[in-house]
């Protein structure tokens, strides 16, 4: 519920019901944080020009590269969400994902 207010936030009203679609980031990415995957973070000129010096475009369809509804990027960050805990003698592992 917080990542989704918080995407809701970064983007117009108009867009509330195409920003999360089958519970995925434009009906395509399950996380809301990532690395990589910069068709949810450039805008579009940026990834047409990129994909149209390095790619072979008779072999990639680079308008299929951004997903739909693609209006108002970035959608994905990478900026983490940082939580501090203690350790404690009893806990046994410690999760940095």
């Amino acid at each position: 519920p917080a990542e989704l207010s918080r995407l809701k936030r970064e983007h117009p009203e108009s867009e509330d019901r195409t920003v999360i679609m089958d519970h995925r980031l434009l009906g395509v990415l399950m996380p809301c944080r990532a690395f990589g995957d910069v068709q949810l973070k450039w805008s579009k000129e940026l990834q047409h020009s990129v994909l149209e010096r390095g790619f072979d475009t008779e072999a990639l369809n680079i308008y299929q590269f951004t997903p739909p509804h693609y209006y108002t990027p970035p959608y994905l960050t990478a900026k983490p969400e940082v939580t501090y805990h203690r350790l404690r003698p009893q806990d046994k592992f410690l999760v940095l994902a």
